[in-house]
C-alpha cells in the first residue's frame, strides 16, 4: 500500500515535478491567501536581496532562466476565478492563477475563445500563459497573446501594486506597461488579474496537407496562397521528425516528404469557397493533395502543433528551440540548420515553419550526453539570418548556466531601465 503524500503546510503549495526537477528536491513553494500576505513576502525578500521567482502552478518549471541558489519560489495560484465577464463585449477578466482550463471551460459555454492555442491538454495557469507568451499555430492569424491582453493588474517591487489598461480596447491607461510583462518570464513583478479580448469559437474548419519532394516547392506554394490573400487561420511547413509525429497521428505524409498544412475557419460558406480556392491551387502544384480534414482532425492537427514547442516533463533526451527570421529568409535557415543536423549522427531533429511569421521551431533528440550540442549551431544559424533564437527546452543536467537567449536581445536596454523603475532591488530577475 502506498504512502499518503505528506501533507502541505497553510501558505505553501506542493512543488510540481518539473519545480523538483529544475530547482531541487528542497524546493518550497510559497502559496499566500492574500495580496497583503504577497507584498509582506516581497518586501522581506528585498530586505534579504533574496531573488523571486513568480509561479503559478509549476507546469512551466525551466523553461525560463534558472533562479539563482536560494531563491523564493512564489505561486500566485490562489489568486483564482472570474472577476469580470461581458459576452456580450467580448471581454473577460480572471485572476492570474486562474487553470488554463477552467478558463476554456467557461468560455466554452458562451461560445467564445481566446484564441490562443496550447493543446487541450497543456497545464499551468492564465498567468503563466501571459509570462510566456507562446507563439501558437495561428498567432500569426489572430495575434499573440500580446494583442489580445487588455489591461493587467499586478504587485511589483517594494510591494506596490500596479495597474495598465482596462477592459475596453480604447483605454490606455498605464502606456500598456503591461504589455511590456507578456513573455517577461516573470521579470518585473507578480501578475493578479488580466483582461482579454475574445472572439467567438468557429463554426467550422477545414484542413489540407499537400506533400512536396523539395522545401523550395513547398514553401512556393505555400507563399502563393499568401499571395492571393486566402489568409488561412494557420499556415505551417513540416519536415523530418514532425513528418512522421503526424503520420502516427493518422495523417498522410511518407519519409522525406516536406508538408504544407493550412487551416481555414469561420462560417461554412466561405471556408468551403477558400478551400476549394486552395485546392485549385495545389492541383496546379507539383503536389500530392490530402483529402480534406474535417473540424476533430483540425483540432487534433492544432493540438500537435502547440504541443510541438512544449516539454510536459523534464526529458533527457529533449532540446527544442525557436528561430524567428524574416520570412523570405526560412528557406535558407531551414537549410542551414537541417545539414548540421545531418552532420550530427544520432540526433533527431523535427521541423516546423510558421510561413506568415517566419518562426521556426526546432525539436530534436539525442542522447542525454549530447543534447546540448546542437544549440551553438542554432544560435550561429540565427545570427547568419539577422534572427533572434531562444531556447525553450533542455533537461535540468544542461538547463541550468544558460540564458534562454541564445541570441543577443535588441531591446536589453529599453527594458533594463523599466525594470530598474518596476523593480529597483533587482529581485525579480537579473538586470545589470
Amino acid at each position: 500500500m502506498s504512502e499518503a503524500p505528506a501533507p502541505v503546510a497553510r501558505g505553501r503549495r506542493a512543488p510540481s515535478a518539473l519545480e523538483t526537477a529544475y530547482y531541487g528536491h528542497d524546493v518550497v513553494v510559497h502559496a499566500p491567501e492574500t495580496i497583503d500576505e504577497l507584498r509582506s513576502l516581497v518586501r522581506d525578500a528585498e530586505a534579504e536581496r533574496r531573488p523571486v521567482i513568480p509561479a503559478g502552478l509549476g507546469a512551466h518549471a525551466g523553461v525560463a532562466d534558472p533562479p539563482a541558489p536560494g531563491a523564493l519560489v512564489v505561486s500566485t495560484h490562489r489568486f483564482d476565478g472570474v472577476v469580470e465577464y461581458e459576452p456580450d463585449d467580448f471581454t473577460i477578466g480572471v485572476g492570474a492563477g486562474m487553470p488554463l482550463a477552467t478558463l476554456r471551460a467557461t468560455l466554452d459555454e458562451q461560445g467564445q475563445e481566446l484564441p490562443v492555442d496550447l493543446g487541450r491538454a497543456a497545464g499551468g495557469t492564465v498567468g503563466g500563459l501571459v509570462a510566456r507568451a507562446p507563439f501558437g499555430p495561428r498567432s500569426a492569424h489572430h495575434g499573440r497573446i500580446a494583442t489580445l491582453l487588455l489591461g493587467v493588474e499586478g504587485l511589483r517591487g517594494g510591494g506596490h501594486s500596479f495597474k495598465s489598461g482596462g477592459m475596453v480596447v480604447k483605454n490606455v491607461a498605464g502606456y500598456q506597461i503591461g504589455k511590456f510583462l507578456v513573455g517577461a518570464h516573470g521579470s518585473g513583478g507578480f501578475l493578479l488579474r488580466l483582461n482579454f479580448k475574445l472572439r467567438s469559437k468557429p463554426p467550422k474548419r477545414s484542413l489540407r496537407l499537400a506533400r512536396f519532394d523539395s522545401s523550395t516547392e513547398a514553401l512556393e506554394f505555400a507563399a502563393a496562397l499568401r499571395r492571393d490573400r486566402l489568409e488561412p487561420a494557420m499556415l505551417v511547413l513540416l519536415s523530418d521528425a514532425a513528418v512522421d509525429d503526424i503520420r502516427e497521428l493518422g495523417f498522410e505524409g511518407r519519409p522525406g516528404d516536406w508538408i504544407v498544412a493550412w487551416m481555414f475557419e469561420g462560417i461554412e460558406p466561405r471556408v468551403k469557397w477558400l478551400a476549394n480556392e486552395s485546392e485549385r491551387m495545389a492541383r496546379g502544384a507539383p503536389a500530392k493533395l490530402s483529402e480534406a480534414y474535417g473540424d476533430e482532425p483540425a483540432a487534433k492537427m492544432l493540438d500537435y502543433l502547440a504541443g510541438f514547442a512544449e516539454a510536459a516533463e523534464p526529458r533527457e533526451n529533449l532540446g527544442i528551440a525557436r528561430v524567428v527570421v524574416l520570412p523570405t529568409q526560412l528557406a535558407e535557415l531551414e537549410l542551414r540548420l537541417r545539414t548540421a543536423f545531418w552532420d550530427r549522427v544520432g540526433i533527431l531533429a523535427g521541423f516546423q515553419m510558421d510561413v506568415a511569421s517566419g518562426v521556426l521551431t526546432l525539436r530534436w533528440t539525442a542522447e542525454p550526453s549530447r543534447v546540448a550540442e546542437p544549440l551553438d549551431d542554432v544560435r550561429k544559424a540565427a545570427l547568419a539570418h539577422d534572427g533572434q533564437a531562444t531556447l525553450l527546452h533542455l533537461p535540468p543536467t544542461h538547463r541550468r548556466g544558460r540564458n534562454r537567449l541564445l541570441t543577443p536581445d535588441p531591446n536589453a536596454a529599453l527594458a533594463r531601465k523599466i525594470l530598474d523603475v518596476f523593480d529597483p532591488v533587482n529581485i525579480f530577475g537579473v538586470h545589470e
